[in-house]
């Protein structure tokens, strides 16, 4: 079986580390059942623990957003003899759904700390396709596309867009187990969450939490005749009440 790197990503991509990783990872989960009829298994979303804790964010949802939501992957069957260009994948999903698959392994996988920034995840694009040429060799291939938001004030503030893919080939008598591909390449986008999330978050005005006012090159007015805001004096109801502020000799001038 032979194996491709990940394939061209826009940018907001995780780094050259991440991508190898996730490679050898993949590359260590598929395995190969020699025989006809062999059988795939169930589509479930493992959980398992992230390599990092949140600690400025939680998924607070998940928003199905792809063109085609039936299924998550499109496999060809295992034979030992050559498959035709034509012959029809099968459709695969997960147990309950995509997205809700997708609930259930961010509950599980990730904490979940309401007090940090309530982040949605939209899943643009999140599934595996299969191909042959009818000459003995399946090409496959998982991509990933989300779109991250935060929520603030009943809005939804975008922050990035996520877009990361794996590709493969194998012989058509060999299966692929791809819930590990489909489970690495989700992680991996959340991943890059957390590290944007660190990266963004002492200049990024879609994540403040409150505005504060500062005074540049601020001159104390003293004008009798005006009001002017003091922060150390904040006006109050009596400064707005009162007689004239013109002065005795002013007075006299205006009088004679």
């Amino acid at each position: 079986m032979a194996f491709f790197g990940l394939l061209p990503i826009k940018k907001r991509i995780a780094s050259w580390a991440t991508r190898s990783a996730l490679l050898s990872l993949v590359m260590g989960t598929l395995s190969a059942t020699t025989g006809p009829g062999a059988q795939t298994p169930p589509l479930v979303l493992v959980a398992e623990p992230l390599p990092f804790t949140p600690t400025e964010f939680y998924i607070a949802d998940v928003v199905d957003a792809r063109p085609q939501t039936k299924a998550v992957a499109y496999l060809l069957p295992t034979s030992a003899v050559p498959l035709t260009a034509t012959t029809k994948p099968q459709a695969l999903d997960f147990a309950g759904g995509t997205a809700p698959a997708v609930e259930r392994y961010l509950k599980a996988s990730l904490p979940q700390n309401i007090k940090h920034r309530p982040v949605v995840m939209t899943l643009k694009e999140y599934k595996l396709t299969e191909t042959t040429d009818g000459k003995g060799k399946i090409d496959g291939k998982a991509d990933i596309a989300v779109a991250f938001a935060v929520r603030r004030q009943g809005k939804l503030l975008h922050l990035f867009d996520y877009k990361s893919g794996v590709s493969y080939k194998r012989a058509g008598h060999q299966q692929v187990q791809i819930e590990p591909i489909l489970r690495r390449t989700l992680a991996s986008s959340l991943t890059y969450l957390h590290q944007w999330m660190e990266k963004e978050l002492p200049h990024n005005e879609n994540l403040a939490r409150e505005i504060k006012v500062t005074y540049q090159n601020y001159t104390r007015q003293t004008d009798d005749d005006t009001l002017f805001y003091d922060p150390k004096r904040p006006l109050a109801w009596s400064d707005f009440q009162g007689g004239s502020r013109i002065s005795g000799s002013g007075l006299e001038s205006m009088m004679g």
